[in-house]
Order: structure tokens, then C-alpha cells, then sequence
């Protein structure tokens, strides 16, 4: 296929921001900027150029002021913005795709599309509400324009009824995926991943943690940055904290780990994370949120309770039985091979656009 069509990505946040979005926009972006010329508009967050081409994708960079502790952009409307907006809005553009419903660059990205008369794209990445009354406020505004909703779960698909909302599809949340040969511990080693807040279950890993590294031979790593890792990290020094490192290094974090902990309070999509676990072939331990238990049952990992008594018990269980460690790695990682590839994604979406 000729590059000779372009794609528009509106994000609130893309790296070097580091999340579960922003990891699902630039891992498709690798595989469709192969047939497609690719745009980025979102977030200066953390502060970078407010334009660059990188690696063939032009992205431009959004002033914004923070608010609820970088989690929720608010834009900066002033002589850049408007600058960057003009020069936006001058690209020629074939579609038009929105991560998420509720930040500014959503109504910029349906603004866009109005104006190039295109119908846009918004794929959605929650399972229930993140700010209630403000996405209740916006979400009649956003329907004006008409857009069309996909879904990075099935779960999320379910909740975007509850909205009223019909999906035309799921372009699920998906990794690369690549055999490898798991190396062996003389401890076992169990990992967190993620951003350091309370709605994220880390505060349950440590708990249990403490709990259980006296009853066998374990090491937990701490992956990820925010606002507890300083107080987690003088509480816990008996734990090994990253802090921000790049997701290359987080997936050769992941390669190392046994056991993937990740008791999530947050009203995630799919998270990426825990695929990214699955192919590193990691038994994981993860509660019922988003499209966990799309890729989780009996077989292929354990399913927790929203509380440490219950990740405590059922750590502890498979400790006992370390057999079942490695039979659930090779298990998760056999299914999400199968299901959750960004090829399979990437190519969903392609029949997509092609097919409007």
C-alpha cells in the first residue's frame, strides 16, 4: 500500500508521557506507519519540543497546565497554542482518530474532523467512570458530532452501552509477542508495574509482600513512577523501586519475574501491562477490572478480591506450588499470542478505514 493517506492521532498524553494509552497509540503507530503517514497532536507533558518528526511521525506538542497531579491536562490557550492549532489544522488528512473521551484533544480532535469533513474515530479505554460529573457533562457534546466508537475490551464495549453508546467494534489492547526461553531464579522474584497511586492495588503488593517474604525465598520489584514512590520507597526498604525507566527496560524487568502482582482499583480498559506481562510469560495475579479476565481464567492465572487478605492467600497458595508458576506463565503466553497481537489489532484497524 502507497503512503498516500494519513492518519491523525488526538492523545491527551503520548511519550514521552508514560502509560497504558500512550504505550497502546505509539506501539500502533510502528505498525501503521508502514501504509499510512502518521500525526500526533497532543500534551507537552513532561516538557518537550512543541514539533518534531520522529522516526517518520510529525507530532505536535499542546501547552497545557497540569491538574489533579498531571493526570488531567488543561489546555494553555495562548499564542503557541493557537499557532500549533493553525498549523494543524493545515495537514491534509485521510482519517481521524481519538484516544479516550474525556480530554481537551478530544474536542480538538472532533473539532478537526468536523472541519475536514471526516467522521472521526474515538477508541475507548475505560470501564466505568474516571470523573463522573465532567464526563456526564461532555459526553452530549461529544455524541453531537458522531462519532464512531471502538472499544480496547470487551468489558469496555459493556460499559460504553451503559453510556448508551454502540460499538462498532474492539481493536483490543495488544503487545508484539515473541518466543524466548524464561531464565530461572534462584529466589522468586515478583514484580508490580504501573503508576505509583492508591487506585493502582500498589499499597496490596506490599502488604503481602511483607507478609509472605519471611515464609519463602522472594524479591519484589516496584516498577513505575508517581505520586507515592517516595513515600513507598522510605517505607519499604527491603523493596527495589525503578522508579521511571523506559519501556524496554520494563519488559526486561518483566522477562526476569516470576510473578506479576497487579490488584488494580482503577477503571482500566485493558491494561497494558499485564499483556505485557503475559508475554514475558509471568504468572499473574490481577483483579477483575477492564479486560482482565478476557486474557485470565482458571488456567492461564489467578483472578484476586479488591483486598490484601485475599492477594495474601492466594499468593501464598501458589508459592507452595511452584510448578503452577511456570505452567501459568507458558499458559498466559500461549494466549495472548493467539489473541492479543498488535498485528491483529493493527490490521482490524486497516480493515477499518479502509472499509468506511
Amino acid at each position: 500500500m502507497a503512503k498516500n493517506k494519513t492518519i491523525i492521532f488526538f492523545n491527551g498524553f503520548f511519550l514521552p508521557h508514560l502509560g497504558g494509552v500512550e504505550t497502546y497509540t505509539s506501539a500502533l503507530i510502528e505498525e501503521l506507519k508502514k501504509d499510512y503517514n502518521i500525526i500526533v497532536v497532543t500534551s507537552n507533558v513532561p516538557k518537550s519540543k512543541s514539533y518534531e518528526e520522529k522516526a517518520g511521525v510529525k507530532i505536535f506538542r499542546l501547552p497545557v497546565k497540569n491538574f489533579l497531579k498531571e493526570r488531567f491536562p488543561i489546555p494553555k490557550k495562548n499564542a503557541e497554542y493557537k499557532d500549533l492549532m493553525k498549523r494543524i489544522k493545515a495537514e491534509k488528512v485521510d482519517y481521524v482518530i481519538i484516544n479516550t473521551r474525556y480530554y481537551y484533544t478530544t474536542f480538538e480532535g472532533l473539532k478537526f474532523a468536523k472541519l475536514k469533513n471526516i467522521r472521526p474515530i474515538i477508541i475507548d479505554h475505560s470501564s466505568d467512570y474516571i470523573l463522573k460529573p465532567y464526563e456526564r457533562f461532555c459526553l452530549p457534546k461529544i455524541l453531537k458530532y458522531n462519532p464512531k466508537f471502538y472499544a480496547v475490551s470487551k468489558r469496555t464495549a459493556s460499559w460504553l452501552e451503559t453510556l448508551g453508546i454502540k460499538t462498532q467494534g474492539i481493536f483490543y489492547n495488544a503487545v508484539k509477542v515473541k518466543d524466548f526461553k524464561k531464565p530461572k531464579n534462584s529466589e522468586i522474584r515478583l514484580a508490580f508495574a504501573g503508576r505509583l497511586i492508591e487506585e493502582k492495588g500498589i499499597r496490596l503488593v506490599l502488604k503481602s509482600f511483607r507478609k509472605l517474604k519471611n515464609k519463602f525465598d522472594l524479591e519484589l520489584i516496584v516498577i513505575g513512577d508517581g505520586p507515592l514512590y517516595n513515600s513507598l520507597k522510605e517505607e519499604y526498604k527491603d523493596v527495589y523501586f525503578t522508579g521511571f525507566i523506559s519501556k524496554d527496560e520494563v519488559l526486561k524487568e518483566l522477562e526476569k519475574t516470576d510473578i506479576f502482582l497487579y490488584p488494580t482499583l482503577y477503571p482500566e480498559g485493558f491494561p497494558t501491562v499485564v499483556l505485557e506481562a503475559a508475554s514475558k510469560k509471568c504468572a499473574v495475579l490481577a483483579t477483575d477490572r477492564g479486560g482482565i479476565t478476557e486474557l485470565i481464567d482458571d488456567s492461564s492465572g489467578i483472578i484476586l478480591k479488591e483486598n490484601a487478605e485475599d492477594l495474601t492467600e492466594k499468593l501464598e497458595k501458589l508459592l507452595k506450588e511452584p510448578e503452577k508458576i511456570r505452567k501459568y506463565g507458558e499458559k498466559i503466553f500461549q494466549k495472548v499470542s493467539e489473541n492479543f497481537t498488535l498485528e491483529k489489532t493493527a490490521e482490524k484497524v486497516r480493515k477499518e478505514l479502509e472499509n468506511d
